[in-house]
């Protein structure tokens, strides 16, 4: 990482490759890493995005069992592409015709990836119990066991299933974004069957696109990530770029919901305090907002003090006027407070949920500095903050 440009570009192109073909866990980790805008050279994290959209895939032969073994045959299919037309971390998808001749995606799980999906999440533990030793930071094992449930569950395409079903009726209140529609007779543990949502994603859009339909495009992403977690309590941790379709007519596309988990009613209504303290006085005390939502801590520690205005600091600037997403140095600033206070983490635990909102959040950003929009989001995130107050838990959801 240290050499020349074409060394770092040797390198980007090594762990696209290795990160690719291990999947589960090491993919996810390189996808998280292509997100974050100062974590790497930016050759690096530019070359590791193909992770998204440009990971190796296996051929029909190796995936053709896993199929056969949970639907029997083909036979339910007028047609089917034998060649996959996008990768993911635990799975690629296959295009593929029905007999009433809607166009479908079909999702179908790697081979074997539990057990590689397993070995992860033990190694990850391993290095957890190394930096919790002799007790110098807070016990992390509710935050592990959060990823270890997201992870595990990204795994059944059952549950998945059902967070689709959900975030339909969640997102069925803004026209303007689209959650496809399952085909349940095709859906199984290992395969996920919907009506294809044709359009480039996020990561394809033309970067040249007119700035008003870029800032268009940053108002539905922005509703999209934030939306279920304020009306149903439910979020979408992998929301980054390469899930989301830019569709002909307009309209924004959802894709992969096998991340989709519920938090915590107060974890929500914390998350709707703490932006609203923003977008109404940006210089209102976070204490209240954050401990709602799960945070553990004592609010008259001064390190506590210090990292919570720090971080509001670092966050406002999205939400509260014009900002320039281009040149955005959000994730840089939230670094830079663990850098430069380093132990103040040791007075803060956060609630396992914050896991599913930071990746959440980490993808819409990564989104938006894809569209490069400069923009005044403050409006779409009032009209979110206010429009979706749940009289009641109405949904049964989350």
């Amino acid at each position: 990482m240290v050499g020349g440009e074409g060394m770092r570009r040797a390198v980007a192109e090594r762990m696209l490759h290795t990160l690719g073909e291990l999947k589960g866990g090491s993919m996810k980790v390189g996808q998280i890493l292509a997100q974050v805008a100062d974590a790497l050279p930016e050759e690096v994290r530019e070359r590791l995005e193909g992770l998204f959209h440009d990971a190796p895939s296996l051929p029909w032969k190796e995936m053709r069992p896993v199929v056969e073994a949970e639907l029997g045959s083909l036979d339910g299919f007028a047609w089917f592409d034998t060649e996959p037309f996008a990768g993911a971390s635990l799975g690629q998808v296959h295009g593929a015709v029905l007999p009433d001749g809607r166009v479908v995606a079909v999702k179908i799980q790697y081979p074997h990836v539990e057990e590689a999906l397993s070995q992860d999440i033990a190694n990850l533990r391993q290095f957890a119990q190394l930096g919790t030793a002799g007790g110098l930071v807070f016990d992390i094992s509710a935050q592990l066991a959060a990823m270890q449930d997201t992870l595990e569950g990204e795994l059944d395409y059952r549950r998945e299933l059902a967070a689709l079903r959900c975030m339909r009726a969640v997102m069925a209140r803004w026209p303007d974004l689209v959650v496809p529609e399952p085909i349940e007779a095709l859906c199984t543990g290992r395969v996920l069957t919907t009506v294809l949502l044709e359009g480039p994603t996020l990561h394809e859009v033309d970067g040249h696109l007119p700035e008003p339909e870029r800032v268009r495009l940053a108002e539905q992403l922005t509703r999209a990530v934030f939306g279920p977690v304020l009306v149903g309590a439910v979020i979408n941790a992998d929301a980054h770029p390469g899930n989301f379709v830019v569709m002909e007519d307009g309209r924004l596309g959802l894709l992969d919901f096998g991340a989709v988990r519920e938090v915590p009613r107060s974890t929500a209504e914390g998350l709707r305090g703490l932006l609203a303290a923003m977008l109404d006085d940006p210089e209102e005390d976070p204490v209240p907002h954050l401990q709602r939502m799960g945070f553990d801590f004592d609010p008259d520690n001064r390190r506590v003090r210090r990292s919570s205005e720090a971080m509001r600091a670092a966050i406002a600037p999205c939400f509260t006027g014009v900002h320039d997403f281009a040149d955005d140095h959000t994730m840089e600033a939230l670094m830079d407070i663990k850098r430069r206070h380093p132990l103040d983490s040791v007075h803060w635990v956060p609630p396992p949920a914050t896991l599913h909102l930071m990746r959440a959040a980490m993808g819409w950003l990564h989104g938006q500095r894809l569209l490069g929009v400069k923009c005044d989001l403050s409006e779409v995130m009032a009209d979110l903050v206010v429009s979706t107050q749940p009289k009641e838990r109405q949904l049964g959801v989350g």
